[in-house]
């Protein structure tokens, strides 16, 4: 019995060793899986990167334009200062130059005014002729004829030169009001510009906020994805330490026992049958999604291996051991014998899907 036993033990440690190819493979999966999602990770916050560097030159050139857009703005609001300065102060001088003309045509009324008082009967109508015409001899005469040439071109020049500075006066005035009303304009059509150019600063600063938050959650997933991979390598590792301890008791059964012993009579089959131990491939279902209400305490297995209500005692690979009773048999077991389909529930499922493990009736 003591050489069954050990020749028993040697069989499991080979189904162990055996049900273990899968799981670390699994792993490798798991651990390459999580080296491509990191990878995929770092492409896209590079990307990412370099889209939030080119939106701040965007951002910052915006920021200068409207900064170019708002000196603009202020010296154009100083110039139109100064027009309206100079307009009120042309304003002011034409106002005066206006006042000097009615002033000289004063000094002229009373000029004339004071011709009439000499020559009280007029002859001709006209002041000056009627004043010439009194001379008293050739030399009055010439003396006469000065005075009113010199009063008449005197006054003929100042109404003349006043007239002339009123008339510039009013086109410089012109001049200064269609400065300002072109001032004006360029100033609403730099508020335009500047206004959109603020708009475009928003949009901007929105979309680099956009782009930092994706970013952020990127590097937060990196993080993530991190752990997963050393968790993997970290569960590889002890995989694969766990294999070679095993196959290394594999070796030592072997050696210690070369000779296959069978639990039957007669039989060399290292899986027993009946009632024995056997390595089945075991697969996972959840009896909710199908609609069952049988739970989660039992397995579907061919009914020719075990009977409905065999209590089954399963040690997976992992050295996980369970406890099931046959309870369902399913379309798959008639042409899969060699298979258990074990109930649990999907949302725990075991990542590998499908593995190996050491059945034995209890």
């Amino acid at each position: 019995m003591k050489k069954v036993s050990r020749v028993l033990t040697g069989i499991i440690a080979i189904t162990l060793f055996a049900g273990f190819i899968g799981p670390v493979n699994v792993h490798a999966d798991t651990v390459s899986d999580a080296k491509a999602a990191i990878s995929s990770k770092n492409d896209i916050s590079s990307k990412l990167v370099n889209e939030i560097n080119d939106q701040t030159t965007k951002l910052n050139d915006l920021n200068q334009q409207v900064v170019t857009k708002q000196t603009e703005l202020d010296q154009t609001e100083e110039d139109i200062d100064t027009a309206q300065s100079r307009i009120s102060e042309l304003t002011g001088k034409i106002t005066q130059t206006q006042t000097q003309i009615s002033q000289r045509k004063e000094v002229l009324k009373e000029q004339l005014v004071a011709l009439q008082k000499q020559n009280a009967e007029t002859v001709t109508g006209n002041v000056y002729i009627d004043f010439l015409l009194k001379s008293d001899n050739l030399s009055d005469l010439i003396s006469r004829s000065f005075a009113v040439n010199k009063i008449s071109g005197a006054t003929q020049d100042a109404l003349t030169a006043v007239q002339n500075a009123e008339k510039q006066l009013a086109d410089l005035k012109s001049e200064q009001v269609q400065k300002e009303n072109q001032l004006q304009s360029q100033k609403q059509q730099i508020v335009q510009d500047q206004q959109s150019l603020k708009d475009a600063q928003a949009a901007a600063q929105s979309q680099q906020d956009k782009l930092q938050k994706e970013l952020n959650d990127n590097k937060s997933q990196l993080a993530g994805l991190q752990t997963q991979l050393n968790s993997a390598l970290a569960a590889a590792k002890a995989q694969e330490e766990a294999l070679a301890a095993k196959k290394a008791n594999s070796n030592s059964s072997n050696t210690a026992s070369p000779t296959p012993v069978s639990t039957n009579s007669g039989s060399s089959d290292a899986s027993v049958s009946g009632a024995g131990m056997r390595i089945m491939k075991i697969s996972f279902y959840d009896p909710a999604v199908l609609g069952s209400g049988m739970g989660y305490g039992g397995v579907a297995a061919a009914l020719s291996i075990y009977p409905k209500g065999t209590r089954l005692k399963i040690v997976f690979a992992d050295g996980t051991t369970i406890h099931r009773v046959v309870n369902d048999t399913g379309s798959f077991a008639a042409s899969n014998p060699n298979q258990l389909d074990v109930a649990w529930p999907n949302s725990s499922i075991p990542s590998y899907g499908v593995t190996t493990a050491v059945v034995t009736v209890e």
